[in-house]
C-alpha cells in the first residue's frame, strides 16, 4: 500500500502501493523517479512530472475547474510565498470573489454578482492609475475624481440641465453651467440685427468685454464691422465694411465704404464709396469720395476725391487731389496735382502740383514736380524731368536727362537721351534718336540712330535708318531715306529722298536729291540713280543735263531720222477727254472723271508719230524714244526727244541751203 516516509535526512517520500515508485522533498527540492505515481485502490492516479526547475507540471489539459482532472485542489486554500506564474486564464468562479493587494489587504477587488467589479481602499482614497500618479481615476466615496497632466479634475455629482456644458471653476472644480451664447448676437462683444442696425453685424474686440458701442443709431443698416473701436460713432451710415481695429471709429453717416486694415478710414466721418485695404491706408479721409487705396498707407492723408493708389506708400503724400492713379511702391507722391497717372515703382514720386502726366515704368518721371501733361513710358523714361511740360518719352531711358525744356516728343530706347540744355519742339522716334541733342529745337528724326550726332542744329527732318547720322550743327535740312545725307555735318538748307541719296560735301547747302546711292552739289537738283542722274544747276543756267561722256557710251552710230521724219510729223492743238471716257484696260481709266477737260494743249497725235517713225525709221532708229507704249497698251510721245530729229532735220537744210547758194552762184556767174 501506499505510504509517506520520512528518512534519516530530514526528508518526505510518498511511496506508491507496490512500493517501487516514490516522489520525494529534500532540503525543499522536490524529485521523483517516475513520471507517474499510482496511490492505491480507489485512489486516482497522480500524473505529474517535477521538473528540474522545481516546477510541478500535470499532464491534463483540460480547462480545470473544481473537479477536473488534473488540476491541483485544496480544501483548506492553496498559499504560494512568491509569485505565481498563470500560463492561461485564472478564474475566480465564486460570485462574490475578492480579491486583495497589499500587505494588510488594503486594496480589494470584489466581484458584485450582475453588477461589475467594486475597487476598495480601505486606507484612503481607491486609485486606478493609467500610467503614473499624473494620469488616474479615483473616487473619494463622494464624487469621481480624474486626474490629468498632475491636476485632479472633480466631476459634478449630478446631471446638468439640457444644453448646459461641463464647465470649470478655474481651481480643476467640474460643474454642469451655460454653454455660453447660441447665437453670434448673444456673444457680449457682439451686436447684430440691433433697432436702427438692420441686417448688420458689429464686433468689437474690447478688453473689458463691454457690448459694442456706436454712435446714436438711427437707420443703420447693412454693416459687418469687426475690430476694437469699429463704427464707435456710427449713426446712420449704411452699406460699410470695417475689419481692424479702429477702421471707422469716425463715421457717422459715410456708405457704402469698405475698410480692411488696422487705422484704415480712420478719420472717416461722412465719406462714402471708398476703399481701403491695409494699414492706415486713407487714414486721413474725411469727407471725400470714390477713392480706392490698396497697401500699407496707401492715399495716408488724403482729402480729396477719385482718387486710386495700388501699392506700399502709394499716392501716401496726396492731399486734396483727386482724379489720381498710382499703382506701384511709393508711386505720384502727389499733394494738390489731380488727373495724373503712375504706374510703376517709384515714377512720379516726386510731383506736387502738376497735374495730367501719365508715368508708366520703374522712375518714369520721378523727378517730376509742378509740371503738366507730360507722358513717360518706360524705366526712367523722363526721369530727370522736373517743370517741362507736354513732354512725350516711351521707351527705357528715353529723354531722361532734360529737365526744364518743354514740347519735346521722344519715343524709344534712349531717345533724345543727351543732355539737353534748351532744345525744345524736337521729335525723335526710333532708338537712339536725337540722342545727342542739346540746344537744337524744331528736329524731326525717325528711324534707328536718325539725327544721332545733331546737337545744335535746328529744322531737320531726318527721316531713316541712320539717316543723317553725321549731322551736328547743320539746320534746315530733310533727309529721306536709309543711310540718306550721312556725309552732312554742318552744312544747310538741303532736301534729299532716297537710300543712300548723300552730299558731296559735309558743308554743302541747299542741295536737292532724290532716287538711289548718289551725290549732290550745291544748287543742284539731281534726281535718278547710280550712274543714272539727271541734273539741274539752278542757280546757273537752270537746264536739265545728264551725263553724256563718251568714255560711258558704246554702239555709237548717226541718227538718220531727219527733215523727212519732221516734215511728215502733224503739230495739233487739243483738250482732253474725260477719263471715264478712256478705254477700261487703261491705268487712267476712272469712272468719276480725274481729267481737266478745258485745258487748251499742244502736241502731237501718238498714233501719228508711230506710222511716220515707221515709214522713216532705219533699223537703227526704229528704237526712237520719243514714241512708246504702256503696258496697259496707252501710247506716249517725249516731246524732248523731237530735239535730235530736229537738229538732223537742221543739219539737212542746212546742207540743202548750202547747195542752193552754190547753184545760185553759178547761175550768176560766179
Amino acid at each position: 500500500m501506499a505510504e509517506i516516509r520520512i528518512n534519516a535526512t530530514g526528508g518526505v517520500k510518498l511511496y506508491d502501493a507496490d512500493d517501487s515508485h516514490y516522489a520525494q522533498i529534500v532540503a525543499g527540492t522536490i524529485t521523483s523517479n517516475v513520471d507517474a505515481i499510482t496511490l492505491g485502490h480507489n485512489i486516482a492516479t497522480f500524473n505529474a512530472a517535477i521538473t528540474a526547475g522545481g516546477i510541478l507540471k500535470t499532464d491534463d489539459t483540460t480547462e480545470a475547474t473544481s473537479t477536473t482532472d488534473g488540476s491541483l485542489q485544496t480544501d483548506g486554500g492553496l498559499s504560494v510565498a512568491k509569485d505565481t506564474v498563470i500560463g492561461d486564464d485564472l478564474k475566480l468562479l465564486s460570485d462574490a470573489s475578492v480579491l486583495s493587494f497589499g500587505a494588510n489587504s488594503e486594496i480589494t477587488l470584489t466581484h458584485v454578482h450582475d453588477t461589475g467589479l467594486l475597487l476598495q481602499d480601505s486606507g484612503g482614497t481607491p486609485t486606478l492609475q493609467l500610467h503614473d500618479s499624473n494620469e488616474s481615476i479615483a473616487s473619494d466615496g463622494s464624487k469621481v475624481i480624474i486626474t490629468s497632466g498632475g491636476t485632479a479634475f472633480s466631476l459634478p455629482t449630478s446631471d446638468g440641465s439640457n444644453g448646459q456644458a461641463l464647465i470649470t471653476n478655474g481651481s480643476a472644480v467640474l460643474s454642469f453651467g451655460s454653454a455660453g451664447a447660441s447665437t453670434i448676437g448673444a456673444l457680449t462683444d457682439v451686436t447684430m440685427d440691433a433697432t436702427n442696425f438692420a441686417d448688420s453685424l458689429l464686433i468689437q474686440t474690447d478688453t473689458d468685454g463691454s457690448a459694442p458701442g456706436t454712435g446714436t443709431l438711427s437707420s443703420a443698416s447693412n454693416n459687418i464691422g469687426i475690430g476694437k473701436d469699429v463704427f464707435a460713432a456710427l449713426t446712420s451710415g449704411s452699406n460699410n465694411v470695417a475689419i481692424g481695429n479702429g477702421n471707422m471709429d469716425a463715421c457717422t453717416t459715410g456708405n457704402t465704404n469698405v475698410s480692411i486694415g488696422s487705422g484704415a478710414h480712420g478719420a472717416l466721418t461722412t465719406a462714402y464709396s471708398s476703399t481701403a485695404v491695409g494699414y492706415n491706408a486713407l487714414a486721413a479721409l474725411e469727407t471725400g469720395y470714390y477713392n480706392t487705396a490698396v497697401g500699407h498707407t496707401a492715399l495716408k492723408v488724403c482729402t480729396g476725391s477719385y482718387n486710386t493708389a495700388v501699392g506700399h506708400n502709394s499716392l501716401i503724400t496726396v492731399t486734396s487731389g483727386g482724379h489720381n492713379t498710382g499703382l506701384g511702391w511709393q508711386t505720384l507722391n502727389v499733394t494738390t496735382g489731380q488727373w495724373n497717372t503712375a504706374v510703376g515703382s517709384q515714377c512720379l514720386q516726386a510731383n506736387t502740383s502738376g497735374n495730367y502726366n501719365v508715368a508708366m515704368g520703374h522712375l518714369a518721371l520721378d523727378a517730376n514736380t509742378t509740371a503738366s501733361n507730360n507722358v513717360a513710358i518706360g524705366y526712367q523714361a523722363a526721369g530727370a524731368n522736373t517743370t517741362g511740360a507736354r513732354i512725350t518719352a516711351i521707351g527705357d531711358e528715353a529723354y531722361d536727362a532734360a529737365d526744364t525744356e518743354v514740347d519735346n516728343l521722344a519715343i524709344g530706347y534712349d531717345a533724345m537721351g543727351g543732355a539737353v540744355a534748351g532744345g525744345e519742339y524736337n521729335i525723335a522716334i526710333g532708338n537712339y534718336c536725337l540722342d545727342a541733342l542739346t540746344s537744337a529745337d524744331n528736329n524731326v528724326s525717325i528711324g534707328y540712330s536718325a539725327g544721332t550726332a545733331v546737337t545744335t542744329g535746328s529744322d531737320n527732318v531726318i527721316i531713316g535708318a541712320p539717316a543723317g547720322n553725321a549731322l551736328t550743327t547743320g539746320y534746315s535740312n530733310t533727309f529721306v531715306g536709309k543711310n540718306c545725307g550721312n556725309a552732312m555735318t554742318t552744312g544747310h538748307s538741303s532736301t534729299l529722298v532716297g537710300m543712300g541719296v548723300t552730299l558731296g560735301g559735309n558743308d554743302y547747302t541747299n542741295a536737292i536729291g532724290l532716287g538711289h546711292n548718289f551725290s549732290v552739289s550745291s544748287n543742284d537738283f539731281s534726281f535718278g540713280k547710280a550712274s543714272n542722274v539727271v541734273t539741274n544747276d539752278f542757280d546757273a543756267d537752270a537746264n536739265w543735263s545728264r551725263s553724256s561722256d563718251v568714255r560711258k557710251k558704246r554702239e555709237i552710230y548717226d541718227q538718220e531720222l531727219g527733215l523727212d521724219f519732221i516734215n511728215d510729223l502733224r503739230t495739233v492743238r487739243f483738250q482732253w477727254k474725260p477719263s471715264n471716257e478712256f478705254p477700261k484696260e487703261w491705268n487712267d481709266y476712272s469712272e468719276e472723271n480725274t481729267m481737266d477737260t478745258d485745258v487748251i494743249m499742244h502736241g502731237f497725235i501718238a498714233q501719228e508719230v508711230k506710222e511716220s517713225l515707221d515709214k522713216h525709221a532705219s533699223d537703227n532708229d526704229k528704237e526712237f524714244s520719243g514714241w512708246k507704249e504702256g503696258e496697259d497698251g496707252m501710247q506716249h510721245t517725249s516731246r524732248e526727244m523731237f530735239v535730235i530729229p530736229l537738229i538732223k532735220a537742221v543739219q539737212e537744210l542746212s546742207t540743202q541751203v548750202t547747195t542752193l547758194k552754190d547753184e545760185i552762184n553759178t547761175l550768176k556767174g560766179g
